[in-house]
C-alpha cells in the first residue's frame, strides 16, 4: 500500500518521475518484493505515462491499460481463429514461403477471396504459399516444439506454474511475439517471459486481496489501481513488458537473441568478451590477468546464460525484481539517447559478480569454473548494485544521482578488521604456500586493508568528530602493512627488487 500511496501523491503533485526514480533506486531503505515491481516497469518503460497532468494520471493511465488488453485480445483472437480454420486459404500461390508479419497482422484480407473460379485455388501443404493456413501452421509448430521443451524444465516452486493454464498463456505470448516480430523461439527466452507473467500475475493477484480486505479503508485508492493492474488483463500487461523488454524501445534484448552474426557490434559474444577482457580490468588487474591470462577462461562459457537471463539463475526473484528495477531505471534516463546493453549497468553488473566472489576464483581453474556455473547466494544485492553503480556512473550524472546505497556497515562491516600479523610470520608462512596460495592470502590482506581505508574515508553518521589522531595513526599503520604484503609479493618467489 506504500508503494500505491507515494505513486498516487507523487503524481497528483506533478513530481512523479523524479519520487519514482528516488524509491526504485533506494536500497537504504527495506525493500519487500510486494512492490508492484510491475507497474514501477510499465512506468519507465513508457507503457504508462510519468508526465501527466495532475489528477489525471487514474484516467490516462486506465486508457492506457484498456487498450493494452484490447491490443492483446485482437491479436491473440485472430491467430487462434486462423489455426482453428479448416478451409484452405483462397488465393493464388505466388510463391514457396513462409508467414510474413503483414501476413500476419492482417487476417481479414487474408481469409477473404471472391468467390470465382478463376481466383480459387488448391493449397498445396508441401509448398505452401505467402500467408497460407499451411505457412502458419508450420511457423506455429515450429515455435511450439522448440518452446515446449524449455516450458517443461522451468521448475520453479510456485503453484502458478504448475497449473497448465499458466504454462498455455506462456506458451501463446511466446508464439504471438514471435510472429509479430518474425523472430524464431530462443532458448531462454521462456524464463523472461514467466519472470514477468509471475510478477504481474502477484501484483494483480494482491490488489483483488486488498480490495476484498474489510480493513482497508482507502477503497477509492485499491479500485483505482485495481482498474491499471486488473486480473483479467494480466497476459496483456505481461505480453506489453515482453515486447518493450525484448525490443528497441526498452532493453533492446533482442539484440542479445538475434544477432545475425557471432561477433556482432551488440551481440552476446561481444558483450561476454568485453566483459571478462575490458570491464573486469577496470575493477581489478589482478583477476583480469587470472581469468583471461593463466586460466583462459572464455567468457561466453558462462556470461550468455547470465546476460541473456538478466541475472534470473543467479538471484532468487525478489532480488531479479530489485536488479530490474536498476535496469529499467537507466534505461528510463537513457530517454531517446543511444543505449546499447553491451554498454550498460547490466553489463557492469556482471564485472561487479566477478570481482564480488575474486577469493574463489584464485584458487584455480577448475574451482573458479565451477564457482562461474554456479554463483553463490548474495544475503544483500544492494552491495552489488553499490558496486556497479559506482564504477558506470562515478560522476553521479545519471543513475547515480537518485542512487540510494546501502548502510555503510553493511558495505563495509561494522567494525575495523583486526591488525595484520607481522612480516616476519608472513613471509614464513607464505614460504610454504604455493605462488596462488600466496596471492589469494595477500588479496584477503588487501582486501581488508581497503575495508579499512574505505571506513577512513566513508565514516559512519555516529563517528566521533575527534577522532583525527585516531584517523592519523590507522592511516599511518595501514601504509606499513601494505608495504609488508608487498614485500611478500615481490621477495616469496626470489625477486630481487627492493623498494622503500
Amino acid at each position: 500500500m506504500e508503494e500505491l500511496r507515494n505513486i498516487h501523491h507523487s503524481a497528483q503533485e506533478g513530481r512523479l518521475e523524479e519520487a519514482l526514480l528516488r524509491r526504485v533506486l533506494d536500497f537504504a531503505r527495506h525493500r519487500p518484493f510486494h512492490a508492484f515491481h510491475s507497474l514501477r516497469w510499465r512506468l519507465l518503460l513508457g507503457l504508462l505515462p510519468v508526465n501527466v497532468e495532475a489528477g489525471r494520471h487514474f484516467h490516462e493511465w486506465e486508457e492506457c491499460t484498456r487498450a493494452g488488453i484490447r491490443d492483446w485480445n485482437e491479436m491473440n483472437d485472430n491467430l487462434q481463429q486462423r489455426l482453428v480454420a479448416t478451409d484452405s486459404a483462397v488465393r493464388p500461390v505466388e510463391k514457396k514461403g513462409l508467414v510474413s508479419k503483414d501476413e500476419f497482422s492482417s487476417f481479414s484480407s487474408s481469409s477473404s477471396c471472391p468467390d470465382d473460379g478463376e481466383s480459387r485455388t488448391v493449397e498445396n501443404p508441401l509448398l505452401p504459399g505467402v500467408g497460407s493456413l499451411y505457412a502458419l501452421r508450420y511457423c506455429v509448430d515450429t515455435i511450439r516444439a522448440t518452446a515446449q521443451k524449455d516450458l517443461d524444465r522451468l521448475h520453479w516452486d510456485f503453484p502458478l506454474f504448475e497449473k497448465s493454464t499458466t504454462r498455455k498463456a506462456l506458451m501463446d505470448l511466446i508464439v504471438n511475439y514471435c510472429l509479430r516480430h518474425d523472430y524464431e523461439y530462443k532458448q531462454g527466452m521462456h524464463e523472461i517471459a514467466a519472470f514477468i507473467f509471475y510478477l504481474n500475475h502477484t501484483d494483480s493477484a494482491l490488489l483483488e486481496e486488498i480490495s476484498k480486505s474489510p480493513e482497508e479503508a482507502d477503497k477509492a485508492l485499491i479500485d483505482g489501481f485495481g482498474r491499471i493492474c486488473p486480473i483479467n488483463g494480466v497476459m496483456a500487461m505481461t505480453f506489453s513488458l515482453f515486447e518493450n523488454v525484448m525490443g528497441g524501445s526498452g532493453l533492446r534484448l533482442y539484440e542479445w537473441y538475434h544477432s545475425s552474426e557471432e561477433y556482432a557490434r551488440d551481440g552476446i559474444a561481444t558483450a561476454s568478451h568485453r566483459t571478462q577482457r575490458e570491464l573486469l580490468a577496470e575493477f581489478d588487474p589482478v583477476l583480469h590477468h587470472q581469468m583471461n591470462v593463466v586460466y583462459e577462461i572464455e567468457g561466453t562459457s558462462y556470461l550468455i546464460r547470465w546476460l541473456r537471463l538478466l541475472y534470473l539463475r543467479e538471484f532468487s526473484i525478489p532480488q531479479c525484481a530489485d536488479l530490474w528495477d536498476v535496469f529499467l531505471s537507466e534505461r528510463f534516463l537513457a530517454r531517446h539517447d543511444d543505449y546499447s546493453l553491451n554498454n550498460s549497468i547490466v553489463t557492469m553488473l556482471a564485472a561487479s559478480m566477478l570481482f564480488y566472489v575474486k577469493q574463489d576464483l584464485m584458487v584455480g581453474c577448475i574451482d573458479a569454473l565451477k564457482r562461474l556455473m554456479k554463483y553463490p547466494p548474495v544475503e544483500d544485492v544492494g552491495t552489488l548494485v553499490e558496486m556497479t553503480i559506482m564504477q558506470q556512473d562515478p560522476k553521479k550524472n545519471g543513475i547515480g544521482r537518485y542512487f540510494t546505497p546501502p548502510e555503510r556497515h553493511e558495505l563495509f562491516g561494522s567494525k575495523t578488521p583486526p591488525p595484520m600479523e607481522e612480516t616476519s610470520a608472513l613471509a614464513t608462512s607464505s614460504a610454504l604456500l604455493s605462488p596462488i596460495e600466496v596471492m589469494n592470502q595477500q588479496g584477503t590482506i588487501l582486501a581488508s586493508i581497503i575495508a579499512r581505508l574505505e571506513l577512513l574515508w566513508m565514516p559512519s553518521s555516529d563517528a566521533m568528530s575527534n577522532d583525527a589522531g585516531h584517523a592519523a595513526e590507522t592511516h599511518a599503520r595501514t601504509i606499513e602493512e601494505l608495504k609488508k604484503v608487498r614485500d611478500v609479493l615481490l621477495f616469496s618467489n626470489g625477486s630481487k627488487t627492493h623498494y622503500a
